[in-house]
């Protein structure tokens, strides 16, 4: 009994302090940073799990990424629980959980002792990083990559070990998991390859290219084939320009991992933490070259380890605008183990010179420490008021937060608030088209739709490239009546390039709303355009057959309902349509359309 306690008493202290920092979130609500666009906007995509067998089908956060994984965690959440945020947080603390198992083991593997590891492993679980990745239901995705990349990496060590076939097939199927939870999982074979490099005069298996290939390659190929042929809509969130700009995250990043304030969740440029870094990196390559006693394997594979996972980070670029975003806290999450591995070697260097209380009492004070920094922490997650009001008097001149709690509060129906803060954006950024259309749409929702007009314009000044733009105005000029400005944007929207189908859906748009006001004429000039670029639309025909019919154009009224029906041919309005035109029309064809 008192064995089985000893075994599993590394993992009930990791649970606990897991629960002690975050069984709060079970209560949490969404803080509409991505959260509301997963669970919110777009619940029909995890809402049954018949949706599972499409989720490789589908991209994830409005076009920007290939996450099937993720997708199908959520739908499994919602199948449970509906839209209940108390589903999504019970699982985020779930996988860390587990996620945090897993960082106990992996340092064992590189000969850490237990209390070592077992320190490490619940300053993990509850360093901030983390908390950035648990707290915010979106972070899942940073915590099944590190849950299934470590899984992979640790059976190719224990294959390494034993020579079991069956642990290279299970490397096989996390690496292929790590992948389609999020694309930074491709690397984890390099992770697992510098291993095999760094010690394999620890094992007796040989590996060959062709086993390279097979256990990597083929799985890699897999995913790339998957990715391309079933998901067709997923955009290029690369930058990158921005790799330089963003290469002091690698300095930034290491001084964050022992020192936690002016920690944030999301991170801007800070000279001070870059410095600090540089001292630290600068300091570890000095014990790196003078210590003849250190693990050097360890304190390389852990760095590696470290840069290889925040490599990704560097080609992100969150928001190109001055104020920009440079990286989220939660990316760190898995590169945050190979730091933890540094340390382990140090510790394990310096652990001898020290008397075990003392020993003992430092990894106290540094538990108590990080527990207090992100207990703190994790209270701004409560909400998206307390998140999005936080990072506002954190970040005060930072536009880009300006307009994200903007977000929140048109997100709420708050729109005189909402519009306060997206003034203030505009104010700090006059040059960010983005905001005038946010300005305009928060005023159309209040009401004010010549306020709303005046910033379209703005927008619309910055970029006439943009049909949606022309074709939100000319809906505004018609609201308010005003038949002749909605004409003249009407006729920009005919005489601009723009893509084929996006100008071919506006314009039908723009001239139902013509028609809706009696202008027929007008109207039927906006569908015969919109022809010129899709002309496989029913609803267009059968608007035009209506046209041609008031002016008793019959044949062409006619010509156009059996061109409708032709795309459509079990439309039951298009079926009633041409039946009454051929009935009021006095037409005698040789059938009546059932």
């Amino acid at each position: 009994m008192i064995t089985n306690l000893k075994k599993y008493l590394p993992y009930i202290l990791i649970t606990i302090a897991v629960i002690l920092l975050y069984w709060q979130n079970l209560w949490f609500e969404l803080i509409y940073l991505d959260d509301n666009i997963i669970i919110l906007d777009s619940f029909n995509v995890i809402s049954s799990f018949s949706n599972i067998t499409t989720a490789f089908n589908n991209s994830y956060l409005l076009n920007n990424y290939y996450r099937p994984i993720v997708i199908i965690s959520f739908i499994i959440d919602t199948a449970i629980a509906g839209q209940s945020s108390m589903m999504y947080h019970f699982t985020n603390i779930i996988l860390h959980v587990i996620t945090s198992f897993l960082v106990y083991i992996f340092l064992l593997k590189f000969n850490s002792k237990k209390h070592i590891a077992l320190f490490l492993s619940i300053f993990f679980s509850i360093h901030p990083f983390s908390t950035n990745a648990v707290s915010w239901i979106v972070g899942r995705n940073d915590i099944l990559l590190a849950l299934f990349s470590l899984s992979s990496i640790l059976c190719f060590i224990k294959y390494l070990e034993n020579n079991k076939k069956y642990w290279i097939y299970l490397n096989i199927l996390f690496y292929l998991l790590a992948m389609f939870s999020k694309e930074t999982g491709i690397i984890v074979p390099v992770t697992a390859l510098l291993y095999y490099m760094l010690f394999n005069k620890n094992y007796q298996k040989k590996i060959t290219l062709l086993f390279v290939i097979l256990t990597f390659g083929l799985p890699l190929s897999f995913y790339l084939f998957v990715r391309n042929v079933l998901s067709h809509s997923i955009s290029n969130p690369i930058n990158f320009a921005a790799s330089i700009n963003n290469l002091g995250i690698i300095p930034e990043s290491i001084s964050k991992t022992i020192l936690f304030f002016s920690l944030s969740f999301v991170s801007y440029k800070s000279d001070l933490f870059t410095i600090i870094g540089i001292i630290l990196i600068l300091a570890l390559i000095i014990i790196f070259v003078l210590s003849k006693n250190l693990d050097h394997k360890i304190i390389l594979y852990g760095f590696s380890f470290f840069l290889i996972f925040t490599t990704p980070i560097l080609f992100i670029s969150i928001h190109p605008i001055k104020q920009g975003l440079i990286y989220l806290a939660c990316r760190l999450y898995l590169p945050l183990i190979g730091l933890l591995l540094v340390i382990s070697g140090i510790i394990n260097l310096i652990i001898n010179y020290l008397p075990s209380r003392i020993s003992v009492l430092i990894g106290v004070i540094f538990i108590v420490y990080s527990l207090t920094f992100s207990f703190s922490f994790n209270q701004y997650y409560k909400n998206g008021k307390s998140y999005w009001e936080k990072l506002v008097q954190t970040y005060p001149e930072s536009s880009h937060v300006l307009s994200g709690i903007s977000h929140y509060y048109y997100q709420k129906k708050k729109y005189d608030i909402s519009l306060k803060y997206m003034e203030n954006a505009i104010k700090l950024s006059p040059n960010e088209k983005g905001y005038y259309e946010r300005a305009s749409e928060i005023l159309n929702r209040k009401g004010d739709i010549k306020m709303a007009i005046d910033y379209l314009k703005k927008a619309i000044n910055f970029n006439l490239d943009n049909s949606i733009n022309l074709g939100t105005i000319i809906n505004y000029y018609l609201l308010i009546n005003e038949i002749d400005s909605a004409k003249v944007y009407s006729l920009k929207l005919i005489n601009y390039n723009f893509n084929p189908e996006e100008k071919a859906n506006v314009l039908a748009s723009s001239a139902c709303l013509f028609y809706e006001k009696n202008e027929i004429a007008f109207a039927k000039r906006l569908f015969q355009n919109s022809l010129l670029y899709m002309d496989k639309s029913a609803h267009v025909w059968n608007y035009l057959s209506l046209i041609y019919n008031q002016n008793s154009q019959y044949d062409s009224a006619f010509y156009c309902i059996v061109k409708a029906l032709e795309i459509e041919p079990g439309n039951n309005g298009l079926i009633q349509n041409f039946n009454n035109l051929t009935k009021k029309n006095k037409y005698n064809p040789l059938f009546e359309i059932k």
